[in-house]
């Protein structure tokens, strides 16, 4: 099983998951780490790379961040010169369904692909999806 580590700036990660949970009941080996005021970065990247290695069961591990060049990402990152590690940012609540709900199925690099699609596909502006006039509502 394709591991999932969510890295973001407060508790965005540990949110998400337990958004996931509530609607969809899964999230086995789906684990958030977060950055919060006072936090020193060398000890996150420290223990981000160690996750990725708890996580990692033979299948690879999927990190998800919240914001490119942010510092989760920057500690995240790194790790991309292991096996098996791939990293997509600006992780969504769609997004990380999608990841858990596909990860059996896919190989790693599959599910990274299958993911950012989802990510750019639940991202809408309504009004002009549904053809609304401003004031017809």
């Amino acid at each position: 099983m394709i591991g999932i580590l969510v890295v973001t700036h407060g508790d965005l990660g540990k949110e998400l998951i337990n958004s996931m949970r509530l609607i969809a009941g899964m999230g086995e080996k789906c684990e958030a780490m977060s950055l919060n005021i006072g936090d020193d970065i060398m000890s996150l990247k420290e223990a981000v790379s160690e996750k990725i290695r708890e996580l990692d069961d033979g299948g690879g591990v999927l990190v998800l961040t919240d914001i490119l060049g942010g510092s989760p990402f920057n500690v995240s990152v790194s790790n991309l010169n292991q096996k098996n590690v791939e990293m997509i940012t600006g992780v969504n609540l769609p997004m990380l369904i999608q990841a858990c709900n596909m990860r059996d199925a896919y190989s790693l690099q599959e599910l990274v692909t299958s993911v950012t699609e989802c990510g750019y596909k639940s991202i809408q502006n309504i009004r002009e999806k549904l053809k609304i006039q401003e004031g017809a509502i």
